[in-house]
């Protein structure tokens, strides 16, 4: 070897050519709990829109989609996206509407148009936007009441139009010949359907109007008109429709102008417009028609006159000349479900004052009724009835839902238990398809999926649409614990498998789990406490806090402590380290008292309340922890009042300030602290306006507190130290924030700078510098990052924010990391609110990527800084709430086997990423027995490179390449009984993004020659 290569510096590496510019995403660290969301309600149930071909157009959510336009035949391998009409995890919301031989016409959402009007055949190049039937990008309302029919080869369509008015158009299938009709306006407050019927080569139709009025059109604006004279008579809705046809005619249900009801029939003319049946002056409660090939049903439940007993529910039958077959006037003694039509004939059922149900089937005249279904109490009151292959079925409700179906053959019932129901019942031949709760999750799902029965158990099966279908639940992360050398735990709830304690290492998904812990609590706002005695301290503080735990790493040194609810935050704010003990704010499960103070040392045992029972003016609520000497001091409330106290740790040791100034109120105007010049300093607002004062008061570590300043002017809106140099922004009534140092020991300040009155600076420091985050505003329109030059010199922009895309409040600043990077979260249009990387060196913004697709937010959060890595939760719309990492590191692969007379594996190299760069390591599990030193190689990767003698009976190949810019990182002595490392601290180069080296360990062996591990490949920043 060349002792002068060996020598190289280490700043080669940051030389090396062949760079490439790359930038890295966010990457899931692992789908912790691939479980459905089980209690997502709010996920549409799935709807079938029609039938194309052997398949069905619906309407279902996806996680990558929303609610979209799929096809299927209700198995995964037959269920595909027709096309993402709105794109991303927003829905379009597609609604049928009608068709037109292979044209399918539906309403739909997109970002562009609103919801109007779009076409399909059933694919994805055959689906687009058809027509705007709304000016402007809002479009139909989406509850739009909307009907439609198809008649001599155009499709008629009627639908409520924003603004209160109902709008009738056609379209021959063509976007020239789809046209407006007509338009009417109606009073806002209304109700009912819209009915529509094919009268030949004309449209009878009708829509909530005062009073409801039939109209007749021929597909033009001249051929629209009243079938008769306004008033003349005013329309009622009947079930299952407001008309019927019945011997080329339309029949229906209505009032005259003197209030007295009749069935009507037309042929669309007014001349050929007649009563059929008077009825008179009644109080209607409902009506319902059924028309058969021969015959014609009518059902009328009406009041006739004041007293109930002159309730009647009458059933009539008419022949097509209108002479009478069947008249049973039922009063109050059967009520008749809704009409059916069975075997070509009516399917009338009843229910008693008995409260049992039977069947009777007629065809309109009383010799051809009879009795089709005996009397039964199987079911209460039936929803919907349906007919297949012979069969009645019945869909009923109530705790134990269930599909009766009976067979007229074998003269019995058949009982399908079924989920519990909501939304369309469609038809097709001899099955029901509906909407029920998906089983697939248990019980107590609140998710829908699509069902289809033929009336028998083995016939009736839950449609499955594959993955993705579902919201999935997320792991609700409690923790991520940055451990020793690369080592992260993740702690986590994974219903329904269980509490999780998970390891990760390295940059790659080096992922396993540790098994189940018992007890760890489902929370929202997770926190953890490392404390530098051993164990990490974890919990959440979601409503009332959360069961305080304890882990050293292990599963079996994971615990939930004693019954008590923290009060700790996510960052920290509410517990403070004390020699081997952590004192935090907690309260006991299942009592309505205030949080008190705890201390423990991570176990059972060890833990409980810092103060006894006969502690004077107890804290409440403490906040605001702050290490002070061997002391910690803290705000809390009293009986009295708000207060600042110090403790040693004990109860004897813990006490209220002495010779307190100043009455406290409210938490909010009781800010600090900050240690400076041997004392603890915080702010404190008075709330008595107009005579409200701004205070700066100091404590000693006695606990004595004497006002250091005080004025009427500005508010101390932060206090913040570096080194002995204290700062204070302070802000004016004219809302001008002012940057001020503070000299003692009087307090006196002096001014550096003014911020704008729209500014909000946010200071921090790195490398001793001042710096200040400007959030967007109306002066800035995109943030900005100020710095000084150290001291008590005033700021200069450094970094401003691009525009576009970035617009007012589009980011927030969370920490700084390593020595010219911070940590934001970026609100874009596009993206929402992500997390990204800010590099003050370079003036580059990098994002970690559009974690959740679109324009919704990740709400990333317990960010964690570990060794160039950085950790967080965040959610997706495929996983859920799980964890992520930034993968800042290298990842490799080995190229090529060492030589040995001991097999060496590849020694692991963490080069920590070149943008937060903090160290170049290496470690091994093993070396030769007779080597002597070790040499680790760092250059660019050479398969063929030079031979070195080697120590075993073939030689070693070299698989760095020598003849190109390399260094010798290190030298070690190895231990061939114990893993050896190396580490190296390297400076930031973001040059280093895309480049790949290779790196190897050479081992002089004392017998003579080398012997050499294998050799490894890596990419930086992939």
């Amino acid at each position: 070897m060349n002792p002068s290569r060996i020598a190289a510096p280490l700043s080669l590496l940051f030389t090396l050519p062949g760079l490439a510019k790359t930038q890295t995403q966010a990457q899931l660290i692992a789908d912790l709990n691939k479980a459905p969301n089980l209690s997502q309600g709010s996920i549409p149930s799935p709807r079938i829109l029609t039938k194309i071909g052997k398949s069905f157009l619906i309407s279902a959510w996806s996680q990558d989609a929303g609610v979209e336009l799929f096809r299927s035949q209700g198995t995964p391998q037959t269920t595909r996206l027709v096309q993402d009409i709105y794109p991303g995890p927003s829905s379009s919301s597609p609604h049928y509407l009608g068709r037109l031989g292979k044209l399918v016409y539906l309403i739909a959402d997109d970002p562009v148009h609103g919801r109007e009007l779009w076409v399909s055949d059933g694919t994805s190049l055959g689906t687009r936007f058809f027509k705007d039937l709304v000016p402007g990008s809002g479009g139909l309302n989406k509850n739009a009441s909307i009907a439609s029919i198809a008649i001599s080869g155009k499709l008629f369509f009627l639908f409520e139009a924003p603004g209160s008015s109902f709008q009738l158009w056609i379209s021959d299938g063509s976007t020239k010949g789809t046209q407006k009709i007509r338009e009417w306006k109606v009073p806002p407050s209304r109700g009912g359907e819209i009915d529509v019927q094919n009268l030949g080569s004309k449209l009878f139709f009708s829509f909530p109007d005062k009073p409801r009025q039939a109209w007749i059109s021929d597909g033009t604006s001249a051929g629209t008109h009243l079938l008769l004279p306004k008033g003349q008579l005013g329309l009622t809705l009947s079930y299952p429709k407001g008309s019927v046809l019945f011997g080329g005619q339309v029949l229906f249900l209505a009032w005259d102008i003197k209030g007295n009801l009749g069935l009507y029939s037309s042929d669309g003319t007014a001349k050929g417009t007649r009563l059929r049946v008077p009825i008179g002056k009644v109080r209607l409660f409902s009506s319902s028609l059924l028309a058969l090939k021969s015959h014609l049903f009518l059902n009328l439940y009406f009041l006739q006159g004041s007293s109930v007993n002159s309730l009647h529910n009458l059933l009539l039958s008419f022949d097509r000349q209108f002479r009478p077959g069947l008249a049973m006037d039922l009063w109050n003694k059967l009520e008749l479900l809704p009409l059916m039509e069975f075997q070509s004939k009516a399917l009338l059922t009843f229910y008693t004052k008995q409260k049992t149900f039977f069947s009777v089937l007629s065809d309109g005249s009383p010799q051809g009724t009879r009795i089709l279904i005996p009397s039964h109490n199987r079911f209460t009151d039936p929803t919907r009835i349906f007919l297949t292959y012979q069969r009645v079925l019945f869909f009923t409700e109530g705790p134990s839902p269930k599909i009766h179906a009976w067979d007229p053959n074998l003269q019995r019932f058949e009982s399908i238990p079924i989920g519990r129901f909501q939304g369309d019942f469609i038809q097709d031949q001899n099955r029901v398809l509906f909407s029920a709760l998906d089983l697939s999750f248990g019980a107590n799902t609140q998710l829908r999926a699509l069902w289809e029965t033929d009336g028998s158990k083995q016939g009736t099966r839950q449609w499955k649409f594959g993955k993705g279908f579902f919201p999935t639940l997320g792991s609700n992360g409690i923790a991520i614990i940055p451990g020793q050398d690369d080592r992260v735990l993740l702690l986590t709830p994974t219903p329904p498998q269980g509490a999780g304690l998970y390891e990760f290492r390295g940059f790659g998904l080096n992922f396993r789990s540790l098994g189940q812990a018992p007890g760890i609590p489902k929370v929202t706002n997770p926190w953890s406490f490392q404390t530098r005695f051993g164990p990490t301290f974890f919990g959440g503080n979601t409503n009332g806090g959360a069961p305080v735990g304890v882990t050293d790493g292990t599963l079996k040194g994971t615990r939930i402590l004693p019954k008590i609810f923290s009060s700790v935050t996510e960052t920290g704010t509410k517990a403070v380290e004390m020699g081997d003990r952590l004192i935090f704010g907690a309260k006991s499960i299942g009592t309505q008292s205030n949080m008190v103070l705890y201390i423990s040392d991570g176990t059972h045992q060890g833990t409980k309340p810092l103060l006894d029972k006969n502690f004077p003016l107890p804290p409440l609520e403490p906040y605001a922890f702050q290490c002070f000497g061997n002391r910690i001091a803290f705000f809390a409330r009293n009986v009295k009042g708000l207060s600042a106290y110090i403790s040693d740790g004990s109860s004897k040791g813990t006490t209220p300030m002495n010779h307190y100034p100043l009455p406290l109120k409210t938490t909010k105007s009781l800010k600090g602290f900050t240690f400076w010049g041997g004392q603890l300093l915080f702010h404190y607002t008075s709330n008595t306006p107009p005579n409200r004062r701004y205070y700066l008061l100091a404590m000693d570590p006695r606990g004595t507190t004497t006002i250091l300043h005080q004025e009427t002017i500005r508010s101390i809106e932060q206090l913040y130290r570096i080194g002995n140099t204290l700062y204070a922004l302070r802000r004016s009534s004219s809302k001008q924030t002012r940057l001020d140092y503070v000299q003692g020991p009087g307090a006196l300040f002096f001014p550096i700078q003014t911020f704008g009155q729209y500014d909000s600076p946010q200071l921090f420091n790195i490398q001793e510098r001042l710096y200040a985050f400007i959030p967007a505003n109306l002066r800035t329109k995109s943030f900005e990052i100020w710095a000084n030059n150290g001291g008590i010199t005033s700021l200069k922009r450094v970094y401003k924010a691009p525009l576009p895309p970035l617009g007012p409040t589009a980011a927030k600043f969370l920490f700084s990391l390593g020595t010219n990077k911070l940590l934001l979260q970026i609100n874009k249009p596009s993206q929402g609110w992500e997390p990204a990387i800010l590099n003050l060196r370079t003036k580059t913004l990098h994002s970690l990527g559009d974690i959740y697709p679109g324009p919704k937010s990740s709400k990333a959060s317990s960010f964690r800084y570990s060794r160039g890595r950085l950790l967080f939760f965040a959610t997706d719309p495929s996983h859920g709430r799980e964890p992520w990492f930034w993968p800042t590191g290298p990842c490799g692969k080995p190229i090529g086997a060492g030589c040995s007379q001991t097999p060496l594996r590849t020694p692991t190299l963490q080069l920590t990423d070149p943008i937060l760069g903090t160290q170049l390591r290496a470690w091994g599990q093993d070396s030769p027995s007779n080597s002597w030193i070790g040499l680790l190689l760092i250059g660019h990767g050479a398969l063929n490179g030079p031979y070195l003698p080697g120590g075993s009976t073939q030689p070693c190949r070299l698989h760095v390449d020598l003849s190109r810019s390399w260094l010798l990182a290190g030298l070690f002595t190895p231990n061939n009984t114990q893993p050896w490392s190396w580490t190296r601290p390297i400076p930031n180069a973001p040059s280093l993004l895309g480049l790949t080296i290779t790196w190897q360990v050479v081992f002089p062996e004392r017998t003579g020659g080398f012997a050499l591990s294998n050799g490894y490949e890596v990419t930086f920043g992939k």
